[in-house]
C-alpha cells in the first residue's frame, strides 16, 4: 500500500510531465495569489508582509517562464536544454531582486 505522500508525488509528477504549461500556469497563478494576498491585507488590515513578495514574485516569473517555453521532460531520455535552465534562472533571479526591492521599498 502506498503512502499519501507517494502518491501526492506521483500525481505532481505525472500533471507536470503531461503538461508542463498547465504546471506553470498553477505556478505563475500561485505567485499571484501570494503577490495579492500582501496587497489586501496591506489595503484592509495595514499590515506588510515581506516574505510574501519575495516568494511570490520568483514563483510567477519561473511559473511564467514555464507556462511560455514549456519544459522538456526528463523523462524523454535527454537533458534540459541549456536555454531554457539560463532562462528560468534569470526569471528566479529577476523575482527575488523585484520582490527585495519592492519589500524595502514598501515595508518602510
Amino acid at each position: 500500500m502506498r503512502t499519501p505522500q507517494e502518491l501526492g508525488r506521483e500525481h505532481i509528477s505525472s500533471l507536470s510531465g503531461r503538461s508542463p504549461r498547465l504546471a506553470g500556469l498553477a505556478l505563475f497563478l500561485l505567485g499571484l495569489i501570494l503577490s495579492g494576498a500582501n496587497v489586501v491585507l496591506m489595503y484592509f488590515a495595514g499590515r506588510f508582509v515581506a516574505k510574501l513578495f519575495i516568494v511570490g514574485f520568483p514563483v510567477s516569473g519561473v511559473g511564467l517562464w514555464i507556462l511560455l517555453t514549456g519544459r522538456v521532460s526528463r523523462t524523454e531520455g535527454r537533458p534540459t536544454p541549456l536555454w531554457w535552465t539560463v532562462g528560468a534562472l534569470l526569471c528566479t533571479g529577476l523575482g527575488i531582486v523585484m520582490g527585495i526591492y519592492l519589500s524595502t521599498r514598501l515595508g518602510r
